[in-house]
Formats: structure tokens, sequence, C-alpha cells
């Protein structure tokens, strides 16, 4: 019995702080994959744009021939969304964004390739997502919380058809 009581005891006093380590990894490691994910996804299509347009700090348009198959462009925007927004322009007041990529250009259209982003502080980089930079560059700085955990990614995308 004595010895049941002292594992328990071990168990009860090591157990939270085994649990709260592993949430704050798993938290670290869920942003990281997201945020590459979304360098990717974004390098790809800005890799191939023509035109490009910083709307807003979280707003981006391009033009691009985003289907290979066909020489035909397509406006599509890079953006900013949450469900509460009413639509665009949005001063960015709520605490989590998605991005989201569109080819349409409506608000809340498209697909979600990141989660949990923070809103740009406005009006200055590097708490802008999108910024135009000389030599035809795109400066994007993503930046994500989730729980207690923050990660932060910068990169240029430097588009070879302008």
């Amino acid at each position: 019995m004595a010895l049941l009581a002292i594992l328990l005891v071990v168990t009860v006093t090591f157990y939270p702080p085994v649990i709260k380590t592993f949430n704050a990894g798993k938290d670290d490691f869920d942003l990281r994959s997201d945020l590459a994910t979304a360098r990717e996804v974004m390098s790809n299509y800005l890799t191939k744009a023509s035109t490009f347009t910083m709307v807003n700090p979280g707003r981006m348009n391009f033009t691009a021939n985003v289907d290979v198959t066909t020489p035909l462009s397509e406006n599509c925007t890079f953006y900013l969304y949450n469900a509460s927004d009413a639509g665009w322009p949005t001063t960015y007041p709520y605490v989590s964004y998605e991005l989201r990529y569109t080819e349409v250009n409506v608000f809340g259209s498209g697909r979600t390739i990141a989660y949990n982003l923070n809103p740009p502080n406005l009006p200055t980089f590097p708490s802008t997502y999108f910024e135009s930079r000389g030599n035809n560059n795109i400066a994007v700085n993503l930046n994500a919380t989730k729980n207690t955990q923050n990660f932060e990614l910068r990169f240029e995308i430097h588009p070879r058809n302008l």
C-alpha cells in the first residue's frame, strides 16, 4: 500500500509538467509546419506573378499564370481572413486570422493555407504581412500564435515574370 501511495505521488507530481511540455512542443511543431507550408504555397504562386499590388498589410493581389495548361493569366489574392470581419477593407480588429488564397478575389472565398495568424500591427513592417521591396521582391512576414507558443517566419520572393 505504501509503495502504491509513493508511486501515485510521483505520478501526480510529474504528470502535469510533462503534459504541459508535450503540448507546448506540439503547438510549436504545428505552427512551424503550418507556416512552412504557407511559405511553400506562396512561393509557388508568387514566383509566377507578372504583377502584384499590396492592397494593405494583410492583403496582396497579383496576376499570374496559375494553370500551366493555359497561357491565360488570372487575378489572385493572398489575404488574412476572419469570419467575423464584414469584408474588405478591414482594420484587423480580431486576435486570430487565417491566411487564404483565392483566384476569384471574393472575401471569404479560397482555400486556407495557414491558421492562427496574428493581425498585422498597422502600419509598419515587420508586423506587416506583405511588403513590396526594391528589385521587384516581395517580403513576407508570417506571425502566428497557438496557445502559449509564438512563431514568426520571414522570407522574400522574387517573381520571375516582373
